[in-house]
């Protein structure tokens, strides 16, 4: 076979095959060119949905804040009404006002009874893991008086949280039933509006506390509930370590 004639015949093959060759190109840019998209949009889906999930807690944090701060400033203005706390006087001349004003009295001096007998009492705590309980418990490492820094009886501070817990239990159902009957104690008793006036001035402020007094007891009432458990667990373990050594020594 003479040069001229193989090289005609390669030049047919390449011919033949080049319009393969460069569909098989264009097939292959076109599937890379798929898969970059395809892993474009997954990115970008992704990137979307850990943005929107940090957002949402980003949102829920700021709710926790705010939510602690209206509790703090709640809080505050239960402590400052319980420290300067004066009976209001029931003398509107009308009986269901002056009953629930009465109510009202005594609620807030138990409020204030379970303040002084607890208020002074700080309990140091810690939490740890209880092999015999298997669980998380709060440790009681010290009971002292705010006031003085003191040693308070832990005897005493578990009998004085008890006490305040029983009082409290009674307060927040005083307290539901008084709140709904703020609402229209001066309209059911009153039916002339000029007449009114004063009585809703001196019910208003009431209300308000009632409100204010809502929104706190029941972290109070935890908190108290929290430190006598925590008491009375420590008080029965000193029992149960004295009972041991003292079956030890027989």
């Amino acid at each position: 076979m003479d040069i001229k004639r193989l090289f005609k015949i390669v030049t047919c093959a390449l011919l033949i095959c080049s319009p393969a060759i460069k569909a098989q190109d264009v097939v292959t840019d076109s599937k890379a060119e798929a898969l970059e998209q395809q892993a474009e949009a997954k990115q970008e889906k992704g990137d979307k949905k850990a943005n929107k999930k940090k957002s949402k807690a980003e949102k829920k944090a700021d709710k926790a804040t705010k939510k602690a701060q209206k509790r703090e400033a709640a809080e505050k203005a239960y402590y400052e009404f319980l420290a300067n706390y004066q009976p209001i006087e029931a003398n509107t001349g009308y009986e269901a006002v002056d009953a629930f004003i009465t109510r009202c009295n005594g609620l807030f001096e138990t409020l204030v009874g379970v303040e002084q007998s607890v208020g002074y009492i700080e309990v140091v705590t810690h939490r740890e893991y209880d092999d015999f309980m298997e669980d998380t418990i709060t440790v009681v490492d010290a009971v002292r008086s705010k006031i003085s820094g003191e040693e308070v009886d832990r005897g005493d501070a578990a009998k004085a949280y008890t006490a305040a817990s029983l009082q409290l239990t009674t307060a927040t159902a005083e307290l539901t039933t008084l709140t709904l009957e703020a609402a229209n104690v001066v309209t059911s008793s009153i039916s002339n509006p000029m007449q009114a006036i004063p009585v809703v001035a001196k019910i208003k402020p009431i209300s308000k506390q009632l409100k204010v007094t809502g929104q706190v007891l029941p972290v109070i009432a935890k908190r108290i509930q929290e430190n006598r458990d925590a008491l009375n667990f420590k008080r029965n373990n000193l029992a149960s370590e004295a009972e041991t050594e003292d079956t030890a020594a027989e």
